[in-house]
This record gives C-alpha cells, structure tokens and sequence, in this order.
C-alpha cells in the first residue's frame, strides 16, 4: 500500500542504464526481553551496556501500480 492507500507492487529488480539492480529490504527485532546479556555489537568497545527498542520507519521503494506506472 503507498502513501496514498493504493495497492502497489515493490519491483524486485530497479532498471538503470547498465541494466538491473535487486532492491534489498529487511527487517530486524529485538530479543523480547528488551536486551541480551552480551549487549549490542558496535556501539562501544569499552560499554556494552545498550538495551533494544522497536521502532517503525518507512523506507523508498521502486514500486508499480495497477495501471503498469512505476515510480
């Protein structure tokens, strides 16, 4: 569904000049606990004190719509 509630297709692959590139989405989650015993991986070589928290963002996506529109 797109920012205007109209059903849409999210393409596989994006067309350039040189031909086809794969759009890659994912999606990540937190333990349910809210935080693992080892901490999160990264954020500080001497503080691995961090917790997890879920959040929503909305990302852009190659898409087409029911009249073959691609955008």
């Amino acid at each position: 569904v797109d920012m205007s509630g109209g059903t849409v297709t999210v393409l596989e692959k994006v067309p350039v000049s040189k031909g086809q590139l794969k759009q890659y989405f994912y999606e990540t989650k937190c333990n349910p606990m809210g935080y693992t015993k080892e901490g999160c991986r990264g954020i500080d070589k001497r503080h691995w004190n961090s917790q997890c928290r879920t959040t929503q963002s909305y990302v852009r996506a190659l898409t087409m719509d029911s009249k073959k529109r691609i955008g």
